[in-house]
This record gives C-alpha cells, sequence and structure tokens, in this order.
C-alpha cells in the first residue's frame, strides 16, 4: 500500500481482517488508529488525505471524486484477503462510502460493514448547505471543545494554526463537490453511529437506512458531534460488537 495507507502497531498487522479509518474534516489518522489497542484481532489502517503529516507535500484534493478516484486507485487487493471494514466520521463517512460504491461498481469484494459516524445521509440533505469557510477563532474553540491541553498547545504557534484552517476548509469545500448518483445504494450493511446533541437531525441519520439493500443499524451516544470523546467506552464496545 502507498502512503494513503499507514498500518498500525506490527502486531496487529498481518492476515487478519482489517479496518480502515476514514477521518474527518482537517485531520489525520492518528486519533483513529490510537483505538487499534482496544480492537484485538484487526489490522488498523489509517487513511491519509493529501496536504497533512505524511502528504505535507501534495496539493489537497479539488474533489471528492479525485480524492475517492486516488485512494481507489492505490488499494492494494492482493494483501486485502479476509474481512475488512470501514469507518468514516463527519467528512470521512461519506468518503468511505462513496469508495465503498466504487469498489461495488468495480465488482471488487466489498467491505463487509461500514460504519458511518455524525454525517447526515445523502438523501436526506445536501452537502453543498454545509460548506462553511471556517476561521481561526472557530478553529480555536473547536480544538478546545475536543481537548483544553491540546488547544492551549496548538494556540502557541500561529503558522500551525493558519495551516490547520487552510487544512480544515479544504476539506470542508470537498463536501460542495458532492454529486449524488442514480443509483446511491450498497448491498453492504451500514451501521450508523451519531451523538444526540449533534446538530445533525437524528431522522438524517435514519434515512442512511435507504442506502442500503442490506443490514442496518443506527447507534446513538451521549455528546456532540465528537461523542466518542464523553463516551468512549460505550463507543468502542459497539463498535467491536458490530465488527465481530
Amino acid at each position: 500500500m502507498s502512503n494513503i495507507f499507514l498500518k498500525g502497531a506490527k502486531e496487529n498487522q498481518g492476515d487478519k481482517s482489517k479496518i480502515f479509518f476514514f477521518p474527518h474534516s482537517g485531520s489525520g489518522p492518528g486519533l483513529y488508529m490510537n483505538w487499534g489497542k482496544y480492537l484485538e484481532g484487526f489490522e488498523v489502517i489509517g487513511v491519509q488525505y493529501p496536504g497533512r503529516g505524511s502528504r505535507i507535500a501534495e496539493e489537497f484534493s479539488k474533489t471528492l471524486e479525485e480524492l475517492v478516484t486516488s485512494i481507489f486507485n492505490s488499494l492494494d487487493w492482493k494483501s486485502i484477503s479476509g474481512n475488512f471494514f470501514f469507518f468514516g466520521h463527519s467528512l470521512g463517512a461519506l468518503i468511505a462510502y462513496e469508495l465503498a460504491k466504487k469498489i461495488e461498481k468495480n465488482n471488487l469484494p466489498t467491505p463487509k460493514s461500514i460504519i458511518v459516524s455524525a454525517l447526515p445521509s445523502p438523501i436526506s440533505n445536501s452537502y453543498k448547505d454545509r460548506v462553511k469557510i471556517v476561521d481561526e477563532v472557530e478553529l480555536i474553540d473547536m480544538m478546545y471543545s475536543l481537548s483544553e491541553e491540546l488547544a492551549e498547545e496548538f494556540t502557541k504557534d500561529e503558522d500551525l494554526i493558519a495551516l490547520y484552517v487552510e487544512i480544515v476548509n479544504a476539506d470542508i469545500a470537498l463536501l460542495g463537490t458532492h454529486t449524488p448518483s442514480a443509483n446511491d445504494t450498497l448491498d453492504t450493511d451500514i451501521h450508523v453511529f451519531g451523538g444526540t446533541e449533534d446538530s445533525i437531525a437524528i431522522n438524517a441519520l435514519e434515512t442512511w437506512q435507504e442506502h442500503t439493500l442490506s443490514n442496518f443499524s443506527l447507534h446513538l451516544f451521549n455528546g456532540g458531534h465528537f461523542y466518542y470523546q464523553k463516551n468512549f467506552d460505550a463507543f468502542i464496545n459497539t463498535l467491536k460488537t458490530i465488527l465481530k
């Protein structure tokens, strides 16, 4: 696999079921890959978008389709044997879903299931309506909502703040390039996670059911958009149940 895919600890690699993590806007896969220590028996693979981390020298993707196609073209099917799963949070959920559609369209092995987190279903929402430029103040507020300690360190570096604002806005812009296709259903299980205090309406999560011909489930956790920060144990235990 290319540097698009970052692997977890060596002891968690090999001939195991795999879970691919697709990060939210402005993020890399580091946070999600740390969850690997709770997912015994799984190889954890983080998807790195261009313009950050190990791909900092690369230009941002201009469209969602461009990003999905680049990920699809980088998949090494010889290394993907047995079951594999996709987990995407927010923007990452849409990327995971569109990638699964492309895989299915090309008659290749599909994920056993997709876990869609904190994103309205395509049928319920025009993502173009969610495109909003984020400034430094809003970004810092978001950082404090995730981790006060991390935010304190973050705000000491003005260059880092400026870079992160650029990354977040480049990612958010991808939502505005999404075009629903005529056939938006998958023959793959879809499990939806969301926070009860998030701004996303519950019915916008429920309508993900319209995008699968297979099994569907909805799981709600106390908390906002990043509900797993507040209720990690409940979240990770639910995820482990789905992956069994």
